[in-house]
């Protein structure tokens, strides 16, 4: 049977392996491992208080997909979307996407949730350790193509997950970098999650960082979808707090700051133009780095964050792959006023 526990621990193999360690910094269990294994809770925990608050037949929330491109040719993308749901759940968000000309194929992996069985995954227990072998869940997944002259999916018999992959990107000649396992505690967090969504959210890891790995390509990424009666809205979604000092002096709330990674900041202004839909960037507000207390939700549209980040003072982003706008945390409104 198909435990909790099995799940959160090939979720942590396949975290772990797939994630490498910055050069800069000789601790394997660095702010950027960090940052990718807590980096779930935002979403997870925005999808339990959606569900709980404002979720009814006029307000739902999707989830996000992935744009899948090469280096070699940057002006072809793939776009999927992996969840439980039927794929007409998805029919407004894909024919928005579709309107992308860039976009030349749209698949929907629909995630199967029995009969799951088992792969080996290459692991490693210290950095340049001996490689080993081990097992990790293998989800199912039925393959819908989503044609953009008819507007509709259909049911592919010949594609599977890593077909996608092997039709449209060549393998890689040379097995993918073994990074080593870190703490296994770490990731117990996921036991207060029902089993489905770790099953989601282990089935769209699995897709990324196992069977990506052996191609040449990257992906670009959106968390989510707010689809209401009349609109559809791009979510990003952050836990993080608020930035409460300046030359390690404490500041007053009225001169709080949110950051945004101007990556992904031109990544959403872009694609806005691209698929002609907004963006509400949403933050899981919490105390401090180190406890993580939860406070609120806070969120704010892209337009809002762009007229009122102060351009001219960036700052280097935390992952050191990029700066960060700052924008009064003022500005921000409560989620409820982009929800209701």
């Amino acid at each position: 049977m198909l435990s909790k526990d099995k799940i959160i621990d090939s979720l942590y193999k396949i975290i772990c392996t797939a994630n490498s360690t910055n050069k800069k910094e000789e601790e394997i269990n660095n702010d950027y491992f960090k940052r990718r294994r807590i980096g779930f809770k935002a979403e997870m925990e925005f999808e339990i208080h959606f569900k709980n608050k404002f979720q009814n037949k006029e307000n739902i929330l999707l989830e996000g997909g992935q744009f899948c491109g090469t280096s070699e040719n940057r002006d072809l993308f793939v776009y999927t979307t992996i969840d439980f749901s039927e794929p007409m759940k998805y029919q407004k968000v894909y024919e928005s996407i579709s309107k992308w000309s860039n976009v030349r194929y749209l698949y929907y992996l629909k995630v199967i949730d029995d009969h799951w069985s088992y792969v080996e995954l290459k692991t490693r227990l210290k950095s340049k350790g001996e490689i080993k072998e081990e097992l990790i869940l293998e989800p199912r997944y039925e393959i819908y193509v989503f044609d953009k002259k008819s507007k509709k999916f259909s049911l592919s018999k010949e594609l599977s997950a890593s077909k996608i992959f092997d039709h449209h990107w060549r393998k890689k000649k040379n097995s993918p970098t073994v990074n080593p396992l870190r703490s296994r505690e770490t990731f117990d967090y996921f036991l207060q999650y029902e089993k489905k969504m770790l099953m989601k959210v282990y089935a769209t890891r699995y897709f990324m960082d196992v069977l990506k790995r052996e191609h040449f390509l990257y992906f670009l990424d959106i968390d989510g979808f707010l689809q209401t009666k009349d609109e559809i809205k791009i979510i990003e979604l952050k836990e993080k707090t608020p930035i409460k000092t300046e030359n390690k002096k404490d500041l007053p709330k009225d001169q709080w700051k949110y950051g945004w990674d101007t990556r992904r900041l031109s990544w959403y202004q872009f694609l806005e133009k691209q698929i002609e839909l907004t963006t509400i960037y949403i933050v899981r507000q919490i105390e401090t780095k180190e406890d993580r207390k939860f406070n609120q939700w806070d969120a704010i549209s892209l337009d809002k964050f762009m007229l009122s980040g102060s351009w001219e003072n960036s700052i280097s982003g935390g992952g050191g792959r990029g700066d960060t706008v700052l924008a009064p945390y003022t500005k921000f409104d409560s989620l409820e006023k982009y929800l209701v």
